[in-house]
């Protein structure tokens, strides 16, 4: 008689058991699938950014490009007022300062927007390998300065070009070519107070123009 309740102990001891492993189980399943849609709610959101990361950068380039297109049309309008009005010799050095000018801006441009492209792929790598929250928010906030960054150049270049226009007007409507270097010399170097007063100038009517047609990053 002892034995047998010895034995139905056990078993009941072993159900018992088995009961536990079975919830523990369950439980271990269940938290391993909510661990799984989280790191696929991660990867979702992960995807989306880069998606519009991808525009944004797509975006610039096509501002580039149309910049530059602006560029050559003033640059060929310029040309052929000279064309007229003056003699070649001043015209080939006119052409030949503000092409120089707006050639290594754009070159200058055109390397800051590389280098801020490969260091954004690079930040997006991080971005994909990291899961950690702290990280992300980093690297999220190193992207958010490459942005701001990005715009300061884009605004400072825009803010040289338009220098170089408004001094290639001046001399239009003066008629004074003879100090040219002197002129355009002044144009790249102004003073800090009208550089400033431009730059809030051409940076309202860019985030007007932001409104109008808004890029995504």
């Amino acid at each position: 008689m002892a034995l047998e309740q010895n034995q139905q102990v056990m078993q009941k001891k072993k159900k018992d058991f088995d009961a536990k492993q079975t919830l523990a189980a369950a439980r271990a399943m269940e938290v391993h699938k909510k661990e799984m849609l989280d790191l696929k709610a991660r990867a979702e959101r992960s995807r989306k950014e880069e998606e519009i990361r991808i525009q944004r950068v797509e975006a610039a380039r096509n501002n580039q490009q149309s910049r530059v297109q602006t560029i050559v049309e003033k640059r060929s309008q310029l040309e052929s007022h000279l064309d007229v009005v003056y003699h070649e010799r001043i015209k080939d050095r006119t052409l030949k300062c503000v092409e120089r000018d707006v050639t290594f801006e754009e070159k200058k441009a055109n390397v800051e927007r590389i280098k801020k492209v490969e260091e954004f792929n690079r930040l997006q790598t991080l971005m994909k390998i990291s899961q950690e929250d702290s990280r992300s928010r980093m690297i999220k906030m190193k992207k958010q300065a490459l942005i701001e960054a990005r715009k300061k150049i884009a605004l400072e270049s825009l803010v040289r070009k338009h220098r170089i226009a408004e001094a290639v007007g001046n001399m239009r409507i003066s008629n004074k070519w003879d100090n040219i270097n002197e002129i355009m010399e002044s144009a790249t170097t102004s003073s800090p107070g009208k550089d400033k007063s431009r730059k809030k100038k051409l940076s309202s009517s860019k985030s007007a123009s932001d409104l109008e047609t808004p890029t995504y990053l």
